[in-house]
């Protein structure tokens, strides 16, 4: 029998877990099939879980090619209480490796900025093509860590339109809760520390550093950008999973 995950979503010992567009008639794209009919080579009557990313899910059998015949009721995994991570972009693969970390220990909105002293800057067309890739590596990692929930990704925004909830893309949530700042001075993270800004290569300049004076540490050592972003998450979800299951904000 599948083994259930913690949180209600997709059991963890299937084959497979895809992302479809909806899991009341799970149709799989073009590329899906040829990820689990060719490339994996599944049998039909194989056990897999389809998810729609917005918190519904359903156990499917494969069938023919290009078929997914459903098997069970449609389940659904509330929604979290939001973490969000905001991060600086830096050269080179390791925003794709940032993205799919946050998305694997449950950050549910990722955000690229754009900061005073950032040396990758994202704009136009480019922008639109580096925010496509990073979707595209978080529903790969949706489908590898069996989550229910595809995390929201916006950006790039600074961090004067974060602040005043004005962001240029993207849904509005991402602003409407209280951001703290990153650094090896601040205080110890609490539960309620649900969003993080991390900082460039460089930090964040004086000005930036006013907008959102709160700060919180992350470990006694530097790290880089990418590390402080998955370190933050990590200790995010941590904690809102502490506060879930005991009803309080200690700090960790």
């Amino acid at each position: 029998s599948a083994v259930p995950s913690n949180d209600g979503g997709p059991p963890h010992d299937l084959v497979a877990h895809a992302l479809v567009a909806s899991v009341e008639h799970p149709v799989p794209s073009e590329e899906l099939t040829r990820h689990l009919w060719s490339a994996r080579r599944l049998r039909p009557g194989t056990a897999i879980s389809v998810t729609d990313g917005a918190g519904s899910w359903r156990l499917v059998r494969v069938g023919s090619v290009g078929e997914l015949d459903p098997d069970g009721d449609v389940r659904s995994v509330p929604a979290p209480d939001p973490v969000a991570i905001a991060f600086a972009p830096v050269k080179g693969e390791r925003p794709e490796w940032c993205v799919q970390k946050l998305t694997e220990v449950g950050v549910d909105r990722i955000v690229v900025l754009q900061t005073d002293r950032s040396v990758v800057r994202w704009s136009g067309s480019k922008a639109s093509s580096h925010l496509a890739k990073l979707e595209r590596v978080a529903a790969a990692a949706l489908e590898q860590c069996r989550r229910a929930w595809l995390p929201t990704i916006v950006g790039p925004i600074t961090v004067d339109e974060l602040v005043a909830g004005q962001p240029t893309s993207g849904p509005s949530e991402v602003s409407l809760v209280s951001w703290v700042r990153a650094d090896g001075t601040g205080r110890t993270p609490t539960a309620v520390d649900r969003a993080v800004l991390i900082g460039p290569e460089g930090g964040f300049s004086e000005r930036e550093r006013a907008l959102v004076p709160d700060q919180v540490a992350l470990g006694p050592h530097v790290m880089r950008a990418e590390t402080a972003a998955m370190v933050a998450g990590a200790r995010a979800v941590a904690l809102r999973e502490k506060k879930d299951h005991h009803g309080h904000g200690a700090g960790m």
